[in-house]
Parts: structure tokens; sequence; C-alpha cells
């Protein structure tokens, strides 16, 4: 449609327009689209319309308006309001909802819709569309709206997609997250839970804005980022950084590219992890298989959780391997670490590889979870036994052929648990066949013969394919047999036999076959009958035609035999003299046809209301047949008792088996309702039930003797010994206790027991019960008397004997045993069968009452043979005719019993004669067995055990010898002529005569060894060993002298340096040594070639020599430590020293030796050799005597021995009867020459030989006179205290009173832990540790194997001379607690106690529990009393003992007494208490009353630190009440620096005791040129008490100090050992002289007189910076005071000790010749080495005084010279003060320089380069100012250094900050820095 300059298309028109005018004028009223005049036309459209969607963003709101629903009547003239238009929402919106007014609706009006005020709100979801469903209704009826109100309109919601922000939660309710120490933690979803609808997990990523104290790592990679992905996955782990606060932050955000979401911050703290054993159960399986090893059998927990617990296999199993299923793999691989998620997930598994068949196997491993490393546990792996079960259903009979197959009838053998297949199951022939031979038939047809070791499988039997045959027929064989085993990929059988048998009974030859059979022994256990019912006895005869027709039968007897057997003899009836003796073999098919039955009546009886165990004992039913199943108990239900299972948790059982009364699985619990009652029951086997009744006393606890008494036949001969039985000797008891419990002691020694009957002091009842005890009875009327305990309880018997003459038939009691091997004949002699009575006259008749079950008595007369006998006399007896023959292959014992008559007195009585039938059995048991490498060790019992079945000594092959070393006897000492022993017998094993001595190789070996017994031989068996090096203790110095070198070369032996290690060979001690000085070490025979270290092994083969390289030095040495592999001491220095060249002395060591003693002078001291000369005519004399001691030459005092002498130890120095020494250490020598015999002039020059006497060389047997030592007694995991008792060093104090006697730990204890009450120290003197030895030892392992502890015992003096030590072993004795049930619930770490006050001991402190004994039978006992004043009391009264229950109740009480005589004030005691077995410490504490300072001590921090914050060690101030009330006020502050809060910038002057507690406070340096500083201060509590002190703070020194030992008038170089300054290595180090040194001087040159005050480490590490001791009298020590300089660190000063030892340089007094006896030589030289003036003296002293003349002059003229040209010259005494090698002094003073903003920049003041030219500035002496001419520019390189690290020598230094910044960043909020 046109109109004037306006287009309108109506297709594009969507609906009408109406009222459209143009410049006021109206162009049309109503203009309508194509669609709406469709719609007008079509009344069924109209006159709602659904238009356009609803479209709005995702999560948004937007109005419906007229465009989406519209209202249009067909009719033009209606007149409809839009209000009376309603819309009824039908179906809502999925997606959003309706609104209107912001209030949910279901419906609206048009009015509304047009308004804008109906409003579709998205509810935020990823929907892209929506709709809803209305009706409409109006409130006008018309016929044109009916159609319209009938229809449900469907309106369209279009929704756009907006990026949602990822929202990032803390889901843990934790304030801090708790991590292991340098550990990490996984973050699950527990902790974050990280959302994003609209992005997938791997755009999503979490970033770090920042980090304290904590990162993340991802794969063990530290990222700041990580996605939604790998979180999900958790593999996002926070890893903890290990700083000093504990505690770590850390700031995350999510992105997902376009939105973030908020921060979330994790605030972590750092904590001690522990790892809690749940599950260690082992695992079981079958050999050559494999089993997961899951949660059930492995697993632990940590305390941090979702913490990684990761095993670590420390040591791999022997018969298998661990494998673990790796990620990302299909199947398992060997693995030594694994997680115990991989556990969870069961993807760990042993696999058994070996083709051994051990029982048992184990692996060790550590359980690790972050820093924490468990102890070692092991996890044992047991093999469920296979077993070979070998079945023969069919007899192999040859039915008259030669040749026949063995089928599966025949042989058939099976294994079980586990089955294998036919072809697995090998048949080794171990014995072929004697008459035959098998063979295996090949697929050809062809027999191929199986022989000895040859094979066959159950498959070849299946198949058919084993055949037998004989080698020829001349008549049928009664008897073959082969022996095998059946060998499986598991197990192996024992050896087995085979019977190839011919029809039962047939005999016949080529030209006979009619036979008489003659009964040569009848059978055992049945009879053989004819038909016509004749019993075939011994004689009697069959023919075989009695065979063939049937008519011979056997019946057996009944009894419990497997077989029987009958001897025949065949006979020809053609020609009698052809016999042929046959066995005619029988086997027993066992049938289960005896019924159970009880052996005897027995009472239980038990504790009222308690309960008791069923043993067999209580319950003793046995069942006769011998495969009968195990008897099978049911019991009724009983109100006055129940039958319970005594494992947890103790369910009622009806029903259980003879094996679990065995194993004492089942128990009765009285229920109260009547004392006396009875249980019925029945017993089953199987096939018969019985019933029974059990007849139950309960009663209060008792014990009570039963029978004590003992029948002997009046008249008879004495001593005899009897067997003891339960109707003789019976102790009955109703407590719950086993027979062995029953426990009987006595003084006499008539009782023996078991087989072997050894003499015993003590048995129980059980071996009464089993009649194993034999009792001599020594006369008639004897009594014994015994002592008996059961459980807590103890009772006496006495044992009487009664005398009974009895003519009836009576029990003879005297002890007969007879002992005969399997199949065995053994003599009867009258020692077994002797009747010992006094008129007991012949003859005697023995009748056989009972006959034995498995053999026969048989009679010999003069070599005709009589068995199966009944009768017999004495006389049979003494002519030693009568014999038992056993003639069973069962090794069951058995009986004969007797009835004896005694003809002369008319008496008659039973004898019981028993057989012990024994197979003469060797086993042989090895175990790993342990040597050290080089060592020796006895090969005992506990690793090679060889048991015979009669105790007999069997002899021992070397099969197969060891190839690291040798099998010897104990005789061997000497290791180059060892040789190996072949043979040796179980009795040297026992007398520890059987050694391994080990060659030093290391690694693992075996030694094959067989056992044999007469003819019997074992096989070989291995015994493995393992070469190990034990190395426990540390080496210990014994000996460093120094070496005097003679010429160019000296050997360094063992005089000179000596080191001991008890579990460590001397090739095995090593020495590293550094650069020497003045000469270099080197191997004998190969001089030319340097060597950096030794052995201990190579210096007592003296092996080791010191070449000397520099003659115008006499003094050098070098500087070493010493090793054994694990532990290390030193650094030490040895001294060597050039003595006058003398060719003739080749060794002039120092004797060590021990006050009041004699000691050899040997040829490793003191050596002469002349060449051409015997050591007879080398003579030695002394010129000078020694001083507190004098030589004895063969016992008596000479001044002249020879070399002879020395050589045959003949030579001893003797202090005794001298003075006694009251020094630790005493020196001495005596002065001698050398002559030969007969010659008037000496050979060399005065020499002196050197002796140092010190009671650190006294002997172990003289040792215990000054200290005595006993055993500390701690139960296992207990705790105890050391005392004087343990340790009295007091005799040894008082002999030495001139010396400060120290104590010191040498070696910790292996088992446990140490702990000094007061401090940590290693060294005490004995006059303070014997007031208050507060040491403490707490036992740790889990064993109870002993422990022990090394102190080292020495002079104060001494100190650094490790040498001068003695060593004292203490025992630690561990036992196990007496009763397993008691449990020391609580007990405290320590109790505090106020000086003078009280304390209760409750429950809540103090509780033990028990499960049965109430808490006032659990007694509390002081084994160790206080020694500071603190007691136990009950209420007023001091006790030594108390229980539970008055702790309960509150009765006990810690009370405290302060001693006024106590010098010194204490702050801790210790009360050792024994509680049931359980050893404990009870630490008190004692708080003072007053206000003082507990801790006060001097604030160092290290050299390059800036700061150092204050704690309760620097200040430590007590008093009565909150710590915050004790108040410090700075009264004089510091003048080189300042105290500052942690917590912020401003300057600290007053705080209290709980800010130094909590690190709140800190000292900054600010002058830098300044290595002290002091401050004074007040510190004062609410009582108005004040103290007034004042403390020091000085820098500690980057170097490390070890002492020197010099002599005196020698010189030794200082080393990089004895001064090291690695540290400060790139900072040039040196160090300034500060103290005067008295007793000698550091020099460059030890041969002149001049003095350095300066030196560099450079001038050390040369080792040109010497320390020349002066001369001395006696041992002294100087103190040398060092100050250390190097760039960009503040100085710092420290104290290097040396001891200058005595010098043994006396000058000589020589005696006149003719006192000598030897005549002097004028020309030879008579006066000591290096003597300035010799004998020709005057040239030098005329040389001497025209240079001192000239040196006069020259600088008298120079002295002119100089004042002349510069009049101000500097003092002399400022030059004094001046070091020598000084630099100029720096041009800059510190005073004139503005101090630094320490709130806006830093604490540090400028560190310069040239800080070490300055003047030290301290509160001692403070600087000088310098005039202004003397500055220099300062250097201005590294102005500002970090105030957080070592400033200066830490290559990572970061850059510049301000102190309280960086303090801000390492801190959170509500922490202070530490």
């Amino acid at each position: 449609m046109l109109f004037t300059g306006l287009t309108v298309n109506e297709t594009a028109l969507k609906g009408c327009m109406f009222d459209i005018t143009q410049s006021n004028s109206i162009l049309t009223q109503r203009i309508c689209g194509i669609d709406s005049k469709n719609a007008a036309k079509n009344p069924e459209k109209g006159p709602i319309y659904v238009a356009e969607p609803v479209e709005l963003n995702e999560g948004g709101s937007m109005p419906l308006q007229w465009k989406n629903v519209y209202f249009m009547p067909s009719n033009q003239d209606e007149n409809v309001s839009h209000t009376d238009i309603f819309f009824t929402i039908v179906e809502s919106a999925k997606h959003g909802e309706i609104r209107i007014d912001d209030v949910v609706t279901s419906s609206f009006t048009y009015a509304q819709l047009l308004a804008r005020r109906v409003i579709y709100k998205h509810d935020g979801t990823e929907s892209r569309e929506d709709r809803l469903s209305f009706q409409i209704e109006f409130s006008t009826k018309n016929k044109e709206f009916a159609s319209a109100e009938s229809k449900t309109y469907t309106l369209r919601i279009r929704i756009n997609g907006v990026n949602d922000a990822p929202e990032l939660v803390k889901r843990t309710n934790d304030d801090k997250l708790l991590i292991a120490s340098r550990g990490s933690r996984v973050i699950t979803n527990e902790i974050l839970i990280l959302t994003d609808a609209d992005d997938r997990p791997e755009k999503v990523r979490v970033q770090v804005v920042e980090s304290n104290g904590v990162h993340i790592e991802v794969h063990g990679q530290k990222v700041n980022e990580f996605s939604h992905k790998q979180l999900i996955e958790e593999m996002v782990s926070l890893v903890d950084e290990g700083t000093d606060l504990g505690s770590g932050r850390i700031r995350l955000i999510a992105r997902d590219g376009e939105a973030r979401s908020g921060v979330v911050i994790l605030e972590t703290q750092s904590t001690k992890v522990d790892v809690k054993l749940v599950h260690n159960t082992g695992l079981k399986l079958l050999h050559h298989s494999n089993s997961l090893i899951t949660n059930r059998n492995l697993s632990f927990e940590a305390s941090i959780k979702d913490m990684i617990v990761s095993y670590r296999i420390v040591d791999m199993p022997d018969t298998g391997v661990v494998e673990c299923l790796q990620e990302n793999e299909d199947k398992f691989s060997m693995c030594t670490t694994f997680t115990q998620s991989q556990v969870n997930e069961e993807q760990v598994r042993f696999r058994h590889t070996s083709q051994s068949s051990s029982p048992s196997d184990m692996f060790s491993f550590q359980v690790e979870a972050g820093e924490f490393a468990s102890m070692v546990h092991v996890f044992r792996i047991d093999f469920i036994p296979m077993n070979i079960k070998v079945f023969t259903r069919e007899p192999f009979v040859l039915n008259g052929t030669l040749t026949m197959s063995i089928s599966r009838q025949n042989l058939f053998s099976w294994t079980f648990p586990k089955s294998f297949s036919a072809h697995n199951l090998v048949y080794h022939i171990d014995e072929p066949p004697k008459l035959g031979t098998l063979s295996r038939r090949l697929p050809g047809g062809k027999q191929r013969r199986i022989g000895v070791s040859s094979n066959f499988t159950q498959q070849d039997i299946d198949e058919g394919s084993i055949g037998y045959k004989l080698h020829y027929q001349q008549y049928s064989i009664v008897n073959d047999f082969f022996v095998f085993r059946v060998v499986s990929p598991a197990v192996s059988s024992p050896l087995l036999r085979f019977d190839i048998t011919s029809d039962f009974l047939s005999l016949s030859t080529p030209d006979e076959s009619d036979f008489i059979f003659r009964v040569v022994t009848p059978t055992l256990h049945g009879q053989i009958r004819l038909q016509i019912g004749e019993i075939l006895k011994k004689g009697s005869n069959f023919t075989s035609d009695d065979i063939s027709k049937h008519r011979l039968t056997y019946s057996h007897s009944g009894d419990e035999t497997r077989s029987d057997e009958c001897r025949l003899l065949a006979i020809s009836r053609h020609n009698p003299m052809r016999q042929v003796p046959l066995t005619l073999s029988f086997s027993i098919i066992l049938l289960n046809d005896n019924a159970p039955k009880l052996s005897q009546n027995v009472t239980v009886y038990m504790v009222e209301r308690g309960e008791r165990v069923l043993h067999p004992f209580l319950l003793p039913w046995i069942d006769e047949d011998v495969d009968a199943s195990a008897l099978l108990f049911d019991f009724t239900q009983n109100k006055d008792a129940a039958i319970l299972s005594t494992v947890s948790p103790y369910l009622p059982l009806t029903s259980f088996t003879q094996h679990d009364i065995d194993e004492g699985k089942v128990m009765i619990r009285h229920l109260g309702h009547h004392g006396e009652f009875y249980i019925g029951y029945t017993v089953s086997d199987g096939a018969h039930r019985v019933e029974g009744k059990m007849h139950v006393l309960a009663a209060k606890p008792d014990v009570w003797v039963e029978k004590s008494e003992v029948a002997l036949i009046c008249g008879s001969r004495f001593p005899q010994t009897i067997r003891l039985s339960s109707n003789n000797l019976t102790v009955l008891t109703n407590l719950d206790v086993r027979l062995e419990d029953i426990v009987y002691s006595t003084n006499s020694s008539r009782f023996s027991v078991g087989t072997q009957r050894k003499s015993a002091r003590g048995f129980s009842q059980k071996e009464i019960y089993n009649e194993s005890v034999w009792y001599s009875v020594p006369n008639e009327n004897d009594v014994e008397k015994l002592k008996v305990a059961v459980a807590d309880r103890n009772l006496e018997v006495e044992l009487r004997v009664r005398c009974e003459n009895s003519r009836d038939s009576f029990t003879y009691q005297q002890h007969r045993m007879l002992r005969v091997p399997v199949g065995g004949a053994v003599l009867i002699d009258k020692t077994l069968l002797e009747i010992p009575m006094i008129d007991a006259e012949p003859p005697i008749i023995y009748q056989v009452v009972k006959h034995p079950n498995f053999g026969y008595l048989s009679l010999d007369y003069e070599k005709s043979f009589s068995s199966r006998v009944s009768r017999f006399t004495d006389k049979d007896v003494s002519s030693e005719s009568v014999q038992y023959v056993h003639n069973n292959a069962d090794h069951s014992n058995d009986s004969i019993d007797f009835q004896i008559q005694v003809l002369a007195r008319n008496l008659s009585f039973h004898l019981k004669l028993d057989i012990d039938v024994f197979q003469r059995n060797i086993t042989i048991s090895t175990s790993l067995f342990s040597v050290p490498a080089a060592g020796r060790a006895p090969i005992t019992s506990n690793f090679l055990k060889v048991t015979t079945s009669e105790n007999e000594e069997a002899m021992i092959t070397v099969v197969s010898p060891p190839t690291s070393g040798w099998v010897t006897t104990d005789s061997v000492h000497n290791i180059t002529s060892i040789s190996s022993i072949a043979t040796f017998t179980t009795r040297m094993i026992e007398n520890g005569q059987v050694w391994f001595v080990s060659d030093g190789s290391q690694g693992n070996d075996s030694i094959g060894v067989q056992a044999c017994v007469q003819d019997q031989c074992t096989g070989t068996h291995l015994m493995q060993i393992a070469v190990t090096r034990i190395n426990e203790k540390g080496p210990v110095m014994v000996r460093n002298e120094v070496l005097r070198v003679t010429g160019n070369r000296a050997l360094i032996t063992n005089s000179h340096l000596d080191v001991e290690d008890t579990d460590t060979p001397t090739n095995s001690i090593t020495y590293i040594i550094a650069q020497p000085s003045n000469g270099r070490v080197v191997k004998v025979g190969q001089v030319e070639e340097v060597i950096t270290n030794f052995t201990q092994f190579d210096v007592d083969q003296s092996n080791v020599a010191f070449l000397a390289t520099n003659h115008s030095n006499p003094f050098g040495g070098f500087s070493f430590h010493v090793t054994d592999g694990k532990h290390k001491i030193g650094p030490e220095w040895f001294s060597t020293e050039l003595s006058s060249s003398s060719n003739i002395l080749e060794a002039n060591g120092r004797l060590v030796a021990s006050p009041s003693s004699a000691t050899v002078i040997g040829t490793e001291l003191l050596r002469a050799n002349m060449p051409g000369t015997r050591p007879d005519e080398i003579v030695f004399t002394i010129i000078k005597p020694a001083r507190f001691g004098e030589v004895l030459v063969d016992g008596i005092k000479n001044t002249v021995f020879t070399q002879l002498q020395i050589n045959r130890r003949q030579v001893v120095y003797s202090t005794v009867g001298y003075s006694d020494q009251n020094e630790w250490s005493r020196r001495d020598s005596f002065s001698f020459r050398v002559h030969k015999n007969n010659s008037a002039q000496f050979l060399n020059t005065n020499e002196k030989f050197r002796i140092t006497t010190t009671f650190a060389a006294i002997s172990d047997k003289v040792l215990s006179k000054y200290i005595t030592t006993r055993p500390l007694i701690v139960s296992r995991g207990g705790s105890a205290s050391f005392n004087q008792s343990h340790l009295d060093v007091s005799a040894l104090a008082d002999a030495v009173d001139k010396e400060i006697v120290m104590i010191e730990i040498g070696t910790e204890p292996r088992a446990g832990t140490l702990e000094w009450l007061d401090n940590e120290r290693n060294r005490v003197s004995w006059t303070e540790l014997r007031s208050s030895f507060h040491l403490l030892y707490r036992h740790t392992a889990t064993d109870s194997l002993s422990d022990s502890l090394i102190f080292h015992v020495y002079a104060a003096r001494e100190s650094t001379r490790r040498a001068s030590r003695i060593r004292i072993s203490v025992d630690i004795q561990i036992k196990n607690p007496p009763d397993p049930d008691v449990q020391v619930i609580l007990f405290p770490d320590s109790v505090s106690i106020l000086n003078s006050g009280s304390t209760p001991l409750l429950a809540d402190m103090l509780m033990t529990r028990h499960k049965t004994v109430p808490p006032q039978s659990i007694v509390y006992s002081t084994q160790q009393r206080g020694a500071n004043g603190v007691t136990i009391r009950r209420g007023d009264d001091e006790v030594d003992q108390f229980s539970q229950q008055e702790i309960n109740d509150g009765k006990i009480s810690l009370w405290h007494t302060a001693n006024r005589h106590q010098l010194a004030a204490t702050w801790h005691d210790v009360i050792v208490l024994d509680i049931e077995g359980h050893t404990r410490s009870l630490v008190v504490d004692i708080r003072p009353l007053d206000l003082m300072l507990k801790n006060h001590s001097t604030i160092w921090y290290p050299q390059g630190k800036t700061y150092v914050v204050l704690n309760s060690e620097h200040l430590g101030a007590f008093s009565m009440g909150n710590r915050s009330s004790l108040k410090y006020k700075i009264t004089s502050g510091p003048e080189n620096g300042t105290f500052y809060w942690v917590a912020g910038e401003k300057e600290a002057r007053e705080f209290t005791q709980k800010d130094i507690d909590d690190g709140r406070v800190l000292y900054a340096q600010l002058n830098m040129h300044s290595y002290q500083d002091k401050f004074d201060f007040v510190v004062e509590n609410d009582s108005r008490d004040v103290l007034r002190n004042s403390s020091e703070l000085k820098v500690r020194a980057l170097v490390t100090v070890q002492p020197v030992i010099v002599e005196a008038d020698t010189a030794t170089p200082l080393t990089t050992s004895q001064i090291n300054a690695s540290t400060l290595l790139n900072a040039s180090p040196r160090f300034f002289l500060t103290s005067p040194l008295k007793y000698g001087r550091l020099t460059f040159d030890p041969n002149t007189n001049y003095s350095t005050y300066y030196f560099t480490y450079t001038d050390i590490q040369k080792g040109i910076v010497y320390y020349k001791a002066f001369s001395t009298d006696e041992e002294v020590h100087e103190i040398v005071q060092l100050e250390v300089r190097a760039d960009n660190v503040q100085p710092a000063r420290f104290i290097l000790p040396i001891t200058i030892l005595r010098a043994d340089m006396e000058s000589f007094d020589l005696p006149p010749s003719n006192d000598l006896g030897v005549p002097f030589s004028n020309n030879g030289p008579g006066l000591p080495k290096f003597s300035i003036f010799g004998e020709n003296s005057l040239p030098v002293v005329i040389l001497g005084a025209i240079v001192a003349a000239t040196i006069f002059v020259l600088i008298c003229r120079r002295c002119g010279d100089e004042k002349k040209k510069n009049k101000n010259r500097t003092p002399l005494n400022a030059k004094l003060d001046t070091p020598t090698r000084l630099p100029p002094s720096p041009s800059e003073s510190i005073d004139h320089e503005k101090p630094p903003d320490l709130l806006g920049t830093t604490v540090f003041a400028s560190v310069r380069q040239a800080e070490d030219r300055m003047t030290m500035k301290s509160f001692n002496k403070p600087p000088k100012p310098e005039p202004a001419s003397s500055r220099k520019p300062p250097n201005p390189r590294r102005q500002n250094v970090s105030s957080l690290d070592y400033a200066g020598i830490s290559s990572d230094t970061p850059p510049p900050m301000r102190l309280f910044e960086q303090v801000a960043q390492t801190q959170p909020t509500n922490h202070y820095w530490v």
C-alpha cells in the first residue's frame, strides 16, 4: 500500500496498525498484514494469536509483550476490555517461572501483559529453549470467543546462552588443613569443590594467586595452575615447604577463559605424621602360585587424612617377588615400592618363583608418609603345605606270568589341596626291584629299562606304559618290591615301597609243585586255620593241596595293626632236602569298630563365677581306632554354666572337636546358680555316639594335695627307682591353669625327668601325668618335701613312702624300660628283671600275662632257638638267654605284663615292662648363619641342629665346603695357617668347638653337610651363610703418639696410632688423611706412591711409613679421620718430629702404663739394630733414671739391659711402691745411651724414652676398683632413670683429686633414647652428675633384647685427647612384664609441682587396668626415690607402695620439700615406679615460688644474619601467676641494634614473658661492624617483685673449630680441620688475633721468633700458619681468641683451644765416667739433640757476638735516620697493638654515617667491603674518631643485603625488602615469625 512518502509492505507486516497520521492528517485508521487478514477471514484462528517467541539471556528476565501474544477479534466493532481477557497457565515453564510484581503467578490479564508486568524469569540452567501453555477466558460471553476458550496455546521461549563464572568453594570445615611437615596432601573434593556448568573440565583452570609455606604439585612437579580435570582425578597435591613457621597459606581462583570465581584461601598447619598399623596378617598361598596382597592382609593409616602411605621394601623375599600393577599397564611387574591405595585396589601381589619348597618366606618393609619413616616391619608369607597321597587299591599280583603292566588300580598318587596333572606327578626310583625289571613301553613297541634314579609319571601308569618282567622263573616269586618317592612341582613324598607278589601263596619249580609248608613263626595278630578247624601253630604243617583247594583261612584278632606275617618253610615231598623259606604277609584294612571311652573320671574344679579352659586332661576321652577322625563333642545347655569359645568375641559353643580342646579354644564359665552340678554331653567318632556327664564343682580359689604316697613291697633293697604317676603325686586346683603350670620344686637330687632320666630339681604335674618322672627311694620310711607353685599360690607337699607286704596280686612300680629299634632285637638282662628284695632267693618265675603287640619273647638255649615263650625263670635272665624281638614296621611303643612268683616268700606280684620302640631318625635343620666379614663366629645348634631319636652323637661330614671362609675348630687363631676340617661331631657343636672363619669377602655362601649315625646317613643339607658387617659400635682412639723420625723415614706402628672397634675388623678401620706437613705418607715397599688412606691392619703390620721431606723444619704431621664405614671420629692431628740422625735406634716410642703397675717395654717401643751385632751385644745404659718409677730387668732394678732382654720381654717399667698418682696422666722418662758390649764408645747421642702413666690404661680387672656399674633394668616400652648406683666413679674421682673427672655419653643406646631433664648435653662433670643424675632412658624397640650405654670417663684438662679416656659400658636389661593383661593406660610425661608444695596424683594422670584384677590389687611400687626433695605421700605419710584404687580415690599426692643445704636450685626430680612389672619414670618439674630468671643465657645469632628472635632459652623468667604478668623493661638499650616487635614496625621497649615465649620480639643489628652487644633490663611480676640483670648478644662465627694438641717446644701447623671457614670461602675470610698468648705464638716461620697477628684462610689452606709452643714443665691450655672478618658480613669472634703437652726435654746431668762403668769418648756427642751449642762452642760464641754487634750498629743508625725524617712517628706500644700483617685503617668511620630508616627501608646498616679494615666497635671499647684526612670513599658495592638470609654467603639472595614486609609475607595474619 502506497501512501504519500510512505510504503507499507503488507506481506512483511505482522499484525495491524491503527490511526496512521502524517502532518496531523490521518492517512488510514487501520492496516493489517496478509496473515492478519487471513486470520480475520478464518474465525477459528482468532481472536488470540501467539506470534514471536520470547527471547532472553540465560538466567535473565523478560516481560511478555503484545508481539508475543496479541488479541485481535475478527469483528472490529466488538468492544472487549483488555482487563476482561484472562490467561491461565495450564503447563508451567520447565526452566523458569512467570512473575507479576516479582510474585510467581499462574494467571494474568491481557492488560497486565500489555503493561509489561508479566515477566518470565529463567532459572539459570544451561537450557536453550522453554515453553509454557495457557488458556484464554473472556468475562464477556461471545460465540466468537467460544472456540478460543477451548484451545490451549503454547508460547515458545528462546534462551541465549551466557558464560557462567566457575564456582570455587572450600568445603572442609576445618580452619586449617593438617599436612605433614615437608609432606604432601592430595586435594580432593572434600577439600575443594569446583563447578562450572557450561565448560568442560579441561577448560576450567585453577590458578595460584599467592602462596606462603606451601605450593601445588602435579605429578611431582611444582605448578602455578591446574585444570578441573586434574582436580577431579586427584592428581593435585598440596605440598608443605617445611618452613620454621609450621603453617602455610595459599590463595586460589578458578577461571574458564572469560570469567573467574572468587578467591578461596586454604590455610595449612604442618604436623608430625604418625602411621598406625591396622592389619599385617601376612599371606598364605600354595607353592608356585601367586596371591593378591589386600588391605585385609596389609594396611596402615596415617594420622593425617588423605595422606599418601607408601611402602618401601628393604629386604626382598627369598623365594618370590612382589609385583605391582602399574598405571596404564595390564600386567604385573616387579616393584619395590607401592602405596596403600594400590593395596586397597588389589594391585599388589606376591608370586612364588623359587624351585624350593620352603614352608615360609618374608619381606621387610618400611612405611613412609611425608617425612615419616617407620621402623622395619616384616610381612610373613606362609605356604600352604602340599600333601601327596599314594593309593594301592589292588595289590600287584603276578598270576603265573612273567610280565604284567602296572595299572592305575595298582599305583595311584594325588596331591592336595592343589591337584597337579598326571604328567607332573613323577615317580623317582630310589631302589629298583631285585627279581625283575621295570620298563617303559616306547611308541615303536620297544621297552626301555627303568633303573635306579630313573623316572616315570602317573600319566605313564594311566596309559599302561609301565610294566614289570621277571628275570627268570625257577619257581614262583613270593615277594619283590621297588622303593620310590613321588615328586611334584611343590612337594615330594617320603620313600615308599611298592610290593610285587605272585598268587597269594603258590610255590612251584620246573620239576616240583607239591610241597609241605611248616609254620616257623605263626602270626601275631591273627590265626591261620584249616577248614577242619585246626589252628596252625608253631611247627604245624599244611600242603600245596590245601592251598589249591582253598582250605586255608586267616582270621584277624581285631586289634589296630595294619599288617601281619607268618614265616614258613616249604619242604619238597619228593626231595626233603629241598627247602625254601617263605614269608606270608597280610595287609589289614582297619575299621572304625571301637567306640570312644573315658580313660578316667574327672571332676572339673573351677572358681565361682569364673572361667576355666577345658584342656584334654579335663575331658580325657580316647578312641582306640587308629584311622578315626577327631572326636566330636555335643554339649547340652545348662543354666549353671556356659561352654564358650576362648577366641574373641567368646561366642557360646554347643559343638566342638578334640582339636579345639587340644588347641585350648574351649572354656567353661560358671554362671553362679549352683556350686555343684552336672552337664550332659555326647561324644562321637563318626560311627559311635557315647553319652557322658561332666561333674563340675565351683568354689573359692583353692589349691590342695590330692595324692602324695608311694607304695613299695616290704623287704625291698634300696635305693630303687620307681616311676611316679598321678596315683602317687597329684595336686589339684580350681584355678584356670594347665598341668604344666603346676610346678614342683625340690632341693633333693633324687628326682629325674625324661626318657634319659636327667636329674632335675623341678618338674610339672603334666610330666607326672605322662609318667616321665622317676624317684629314687632311699628307704622304706622316706619322706620327701616338695614345694608346689600354682599361679600366684605356693604349697608344700610331703611325698611319703609306704611299705606293703601283700601276697595278693600287687602292682610293682619300679621303673622298667626296654628300648629297641624298629625291627631289632634286644637282650633282657638282670638289670631289667632283677627283683631288689633282700630275701628274694631263687627260683623266681616270670609268667607272661600279656604278650607284646608288636613283637615276641624268645629263648636261646645253647644255639637252639625257641620263640613265643610265655614262661622263664631268673636263671634264664641271668644267663642272658631272654630277648625281645620286634617284628613290626610300626614304631609304636609296646609292653609286657609279667606275673612274678617268689617261691621263697610265697609272694606274687605284677610287673610291667615298658618297651620303647624307636626309629633311628636323623634330622638336620639349618638356619641362616651370619658372620662379620673377616670375622669368626661359632656354629651352634641354633644354626646347625642335628637331632637323633636316641640322642646319639652324630658325625657331620662337610660335603660342600664354603667358598668365602673355613670351617675350623676353636684352636685356630692364625688366619695365615688356617685349614678347614672335613668332619666334626654334634658334641663339638654343643661345646662350641666348631667355628666358621670368614676370609674377608662379603656376600652369601653355603656349606653342604651330611649327618651319619653308624651306617645311617641323611641327605645333604645346605646351611646358608650371610657374611655381613654388623657395625653397631664406632671406633675409639686408643693411642695417638708423636712419631719421631730418625733420618728420612719412620714406620707408623700401633704404638703410635691405634684405634679399637669391637665389631669391625682392623682391615675395615680406615684412616683418611689430609695433605701431610713436611713429609708424605707411603706404603712400605711403594715409597714412590703417596697414599691418602690406610687401615689399622696396615698399621698393625707396620706397612705404613712417614717420609720426611723438609729437614729445615723438624715438626710436621697430618690431620686425619677414622671411619669403620658407618661411624667416624676426628679430625685428629698426628704429629711428627725429626730426631737426631741415628742408624742404630730403629724404634723409640712412648710407653703407656697404668698407675701402680708393671708394664713391659717391648720391641715395638724400643729397638736398636747394629749390622753384624747380636741382640745380646747391644747394650742400653740408663744415664738419668725415671722419676716416678723404676726399670726392672728380669725382676731386678737395673740401669743396664740388652736388646735381647727387650726381645724376651724381660725389661719392665714399674710404678709399684711409688707415691700414689693423684692426677689423670703423669709423664715420666729416662735417658739412655746405646753402645756395643765391651766397647768404651757410645754409638749414639743421649736419647729419651718417654712414659705416660694414665688411668685410661688400667685393665678391666683393676677398673672395678675405681668404677662400679650395675645394670639398669627397664620393662619393655618403659623408662627408668640412671643414678649413682648404675655408674659410680667416686673412687676414681677421689684417686685423682687434682682433676675434674668428666662423664660423656660415648655411644647412644640402640633400643631406646636418652633424655637429660635439665638440658641436652653429652658431657658433665662427676661432681655435678652425682648430685643430680637426671639422665632418663626410654625403651622404644618392640623386642626385649638387651641394650647398653657407653660412657667415656676422662679428665677435663685432657678432653681433647680421645686416647686418654676410659670406656665404661652399662648394661640395660629389658624385661617383659610378667602379666600381659596389665595395661598402663595413662602415665604423664611430666608433673608440675610448686616449690615446697604438693599436687594430687589423680586417675586422669595415672591409670592402669587389668582384665580381671580389681584396682585395689594393682600396686605401684617406688623403685627409685626422688633426689631433690620430691616424695609420694598418702595423707601425711610417705609411702613406697600404693594402689590404683587409692589414686582413683584421690588419696595419693606428690610433695616437695626444699633442701636448705642444697647450694644450687634444681628444677627437676625423677621417681621411678614399678607398675606390676612395668617400669615408668615420673618426671617432676619444680616451679619456683618467687620471681627468678630460670633461663638466662647469651643470645647468639649466626654470622651473616642480622636479627634474632628472642625465646625462653634466652630470657626465661618464672613466677606465680600468668606468663603475661611477667614484664620486661629495657633500662639501657643495646648500642649496636634495637628491639622490635615482629608483628609491626615499632620499637619494643617493654614486653612480657609470653611475648618472648610466642616469639614476638626480635633484636635487629644496626651496626654491621660490631660482633657483640649488651643491654640492661628489669623484670617484675604482679607482686611488685623486681629483678635487675643484663644480657649479651653475640655473633656466632661461621667457623668450625677443632682443638689443637701440641707438645712443648714444638710447632704444629693450623689446618682446615682445626679452623674450618669453608662457609665463608667466597667472602675472603681473614683472622685477627684479639687476645694475648701466654704459652706460645702464632707464626709463619717456626724457626724464627717472628709472631703474626693476622692471617687469611688461604694461609691456613696452604698450611703456613703455625702455633709454636713455648717450653713448659706441665700440661697447660691456651685459649686463643680470634676474630673472623669477611666480605659483606659482620665480624665474629671465636675460641681456638690449644693443649700444650709437657715436653720430655730436660737437660741431662751427665755423671762421671766411672759411675757409668763405660768411659766417654772425647769426640762423642754428649748433648741433647737440637742443642744450640755443642762441645766445640767457642767458634759459635765468637760468631754470634760479631753478628749481634753488627745488628746493633745498623739498628742505631736506622733509628737516627727515622727521627730526622719523621718526628710524628707512631709510639711503640701502638705498634705492638697493631697486627703484624694488619692492613691500613679504614677511610670512613661508621660514627659519621646517618643511621638508616629502619621502619622505611631495612634493619641493616650498609655493609661495605672494607669493614675488615675498620676498628671494631663494641660496648666494651668505643671506637676513636679518625681524622678526616685518612678517610677514603666507601666501596659502593652491595650497599644493602637481605635481612632474611646469610648476607653475602647465599648464592640465591632475595632482592632487598623491608624487614617487616618479609616477616609479614612469611606469616599468616594470626601467627608470628619464629
